[in-house]
Order: C-alpha cells, then sequence, then structure tokens
C-alpha cells in the first residue's frame, strides 16, 4: 500500500470526524440552549399523545412517559428562568455548577418528540404483528359466518314476517317471505318505484282491504292474503338490470304472471288462493285507493311523461276539427282539456309499465284516476289573476262562445318551443273561470 494512499485515507477519515464532531455540537449546543420545555411544547406532547393512544394504543407507557417529562422538563424551566432569565444564562450557570438541578431533566424535556416517535414504533409495530395474526382468523370466521348466514337471514325473515302476520296465518307468512326475498319496486316510473317497493304496497293493500271486509262480512284473512298476492306476478315482470344498476320491466302480461306466480304458490308452498270474487272486489278498490295515496306522497318527476303527452295532442286543432286544447302567443300557458291529457299521460306510464292498475277512461266523478295524484305538480298555473283552481288543479275555461270544463293550465316555459311552433297560435278569445265547487 503506497504511502500517498495511506495518507488520503487518513485525511478522508479526518474529515469526515470533523464534520461528526461539528454537527454533534450543534446538536448538543441547539439542545442546551432551548433546555426544558414552554407550554406550547407541552401542549403539542400531549395533543400528539391522545392522537396516538386512540390510533396505535400498544405504544403505551412511552407515550405517558413522553408527556410527563415534558411537563416536568417545563416545570423546571419555568422556575429557572424567573431566576436566571434566559436559556443562555440558564447554561452558564449550570457548567458553573451554580444549579443542582441535574441538566438531564431538561434535555430529556426537549427529546420529548422523540419518545413519542419510539411509542408510535413500538405501538406500529405490534399493531402490525397483531394484523398479521388476526386477519387470517377473521377471514376464517367470515368464511363460517358467510356459510352460517343464509341460517340467519331465515331467521330475519321470519321474524318480519310474523311482524306483519296479523292472523297467524303461515299462508300468509310464507307469502310475505317470498316478498321480502325478492325486493322488486311496485312500479317503474310510478307508486313507489324503489327497491322492495312492492313489498310495501302489497302490505298497504293487504291492509286497506281487510278492513274493508270486515266491513262488509267478508272474511278479513283471506282477504288480507288477497291484498299480499294481488301484484305477485311483478316477481316474473320486474327483473335487474345489473348494467344500468336499476329494475326494468319485461313488458310481459301482468295478469297472466299473476295467475302463474299464484299457481306457483300453490304448487310450492301449499298456499290456498282466495276464491271469492267478493274478496277479489275488495282488493281492486283497496288498490285503487292505495296507489293514490302512494301516488300523492310519491316525489316522481314524470315532466318527460307530460311533454310527450303535449306533443301528440292536437292542440290548436293542428290535425283535424276535434281540440285537445288551445293555445295563443300572447297567454303565458296552454289550456289543455284535463280528459285528454290524463288519458294521453295514463297511455304513456302503461306503455313504460304495463302492470300499473290505470284506466285510460275517466272512472271517478268524470275524472281520470291519474287526475288524483296530480302529476302535474310545478307544471300547471293553480291560481291565476286572483282565480283559484279547484283541489285537482283544475279550471273551467271559455274559449270563444263555448265553455269548456275540467282544463290545465300548462305554463308556458315548461312546453318545448318546437311544440308550441308548431301548435301555432289560436285565434279564439280565451277566458278562465273558475270551478263549481
Amino acid at each position: 500500500m503506497s504511502k500517498t494512499y495511506v495518507v488520503k485515507q487518513q485525511s478522508e477519515i479526518g474529515a469526515f470526524a470533523f464534520i461528526v464532531l461539528v454537527v454533534g455540537i450543534v446538536f448538543i449546543t441547539n439542545l442546551l440552549l432551548n433546555l426544558g420545555a414552554d407550554e406550547r411544547y407541552v401542549q403539542e406532547v400531549r395533543n400528539t399523545a391522545n392522537l396516538l393512544r386512540r390510533v396505535f394504543p400498544e405504544g403505551e407507557p412511552l407515550y405517558t412517559k413522553a408527556v410527563e417529562t415534558a411537563f416536568y422538563a417545563y416545570m423546571i424551566k419555568n422556575e429557572l428562568k424567573q431566576q436566571y432569565g434566559s436559556n443562555v444564562q440558564i447554561l452558564v450557570n449550570l457548567m458553573k455548577g451554580n444549579i443542582s438541578v441535574p441538566i438531564s431533566h431538561l434535555i430529556l424535556g426537549s427529546l420529548a418528540k422523540y419518545i413519542l416517535a419510539l411509542g408510535f414504533i413500538k405501538g406500529f409495530t405490534l399493531k402490525v404483528f397483531k394484523l398479521a395474526f388476526f386477519v387470517p382468523l377473521m377471514l376464517t370466521i367470515a368464511v363460517i359466518l358467510r356459510r352460517k348466514l343464509g341460517f340467519l337471514r331465515d331467521i330475519a325473515d321470519e321474524l318480519y314476517a310474523r311482524l306483519y302476520d296479523p292472523f297467524g296465518d303461515r299462508g300468509i307468512r310464507t307469502v310475505l317471505k317470498v316478498l321480502r326475498a325478492n325486493p322488486v319496486p311496485a312500479s317503474i316510473a310510478h307508486h313507489l318505484p324503489e327497491r322492495g317497493g312492492l313489498l310495501k304496497h302489497s302490505i298497504n293493500v293487504a291492509v286497506s282491504a281487510s278492513d274493508r271486509a270486515v266491513e262488509r262480512g267478508i272474511d278479513p284473512k283471506s282477504t288480507y292474503l288477497a291484498g299480499l298476492l294481488h301484484d305477485v306476478g311483478k316477481l316474473k315482470v320486474y327483473i335487474y338490470d345489473p348494467e344500468k344498476k336499476t329494475y326494468r320491466s319485461t313488458g310481459a302480461n301482468h295478469e297472466l304472471m299473476n295467475k302463474v306466480t299464484m299457481k306457483e304458490l300453490e304448487r310450492r308452498f301449499g298456499i290456498r288462493v282466495p276464491s271469492d270474487e267478493r274478496v277479489w272486489e275488495v282488493v281492486r278498490e283497496a288498490d285503487r285507493e292505495v296507489t293514490l295515496k302512494e301516488l300523492k306522497e310519491a316525489k316522481i318527476d314524470i315532466r318527460p311523461v307530460i311533454e310527450q303527452a303535449l306533443r301528440e295532442l292536437n292542440v290548436n286543432g293542428i290535425e283535424g276539427k276535434k281540440h285537445d286544447g288551445w293555445y295563443r302567443e300572447d297567454l303565458p300557458f296552454a289550456v289543455i282539456l284535463a280528459h285528454a291529457l290524463n288519458r294521453k299521460v295514463t297511455e304513456l306510464l302503461k306503455e313504460q309499465d304495463p302492470c300499473l292498475p290505470l284506466s285510460e277512461e275517466p272512472d271517478h266523478a268524470g275524472v281520470h284516476v291519474v287526475a288524483y295524484a296530480n302529476p302535474y305538480r310545478g307544471v300547471i298555473y293553480t291560481e291565476l289573476n286572483g282565480k283559484k283552481a279547484d283541489e285537482l288543479g283544475l279550471f273551467d275555461a271559455r274559449v270563444g262562445n263555448e265553455i269548456f270544463r275540467a282544463v290545465y293550465l300548462i305554463r308556458k316555459e315548461v312546453i318545448p318551443e318546437e311544440v308550441l311552433l308548431r301548435w301555432g297560435s289560436s285565434a279564439y278569445d280565451i277566458e278562465i273561470l273558475e270551478r263549481k265547487r
């Protein structure tokens, strides 16, 4: 080995030692100049320790030790600072031996956060070790529970069925469990279109129908069962579309699917489907009433259906002498005959969902059943120049010399511009009248 190489190596070692010495002096000086801890430092240590306790509790007792050390150093430094004034003076008196407090107490106070770091390392390590041990165990338990989940679900279904079975009947409970196991909606874009809507609707109809049956001397238990079964065919009509993450109708005949599904329930579970026509008549009445109530409580936006209906109506007689309504450019509304609009909206709704119990002809005091749900909220005027519509949102109107009963005033701004252009402007004088109550 050459002398030059040895000298160079010794020079590099000396330089490295010098750097280490300088860094060490700076580190120690920094510690000594910032002896102990102030109040803010103690609070930071305490807050950090509390956080680490929640996340990595395994790091105790180092967290507690860090807080105690910081607080003890704060108390000592606070007393010394009152006596000597500054860190430099404290340091000078420590070097002269005028202070009897061990310097280690002050230095440890400055290192409280490093103690916290040790606690974090300890807590993190033990947490990882526990997870490495417990994760396989938890996965094993999850597999076992999954196998037993069917049993737990059966118990939940049985409890639910007993809750909504007021007659203690096995057949009623079976139908309830079948409906609960197949959470299809009550409709696609009408009443209770949400997941599980059919179950809720069927119970509502069953309760209403059985109450009616008691009043008429008809068997309430059979009526309750019929109420649960009245739409059971929808279990085969509505299917889940995983791509759109929603249900859709297959378009199958609802009445036919009702009969097929009831036969299947009879064969598989021994359900005795009621045969008394009086029972089914009561259920049909209850179904109409419940459906209307559910519609009134619903917040369904069928504006696209209304817009389509307006496109297909014969407003201003553009496609023949028969008028479905009138529009003038100087009015902020179009006058649309309720009969024409309700019938067209009903047709379009039933095209989307053939299972809807809606008649396309007036069957409630001369008004379509859909009118009682008033799906036109937000698109019609219910008050105009001090005149108010009736509870169904209807006015009367004088068009020319003729009075038309039951009309809607459709707001101009909700009608597509191309529809207004297609209608043109009527030459008839139009006067809006309040309906006689």
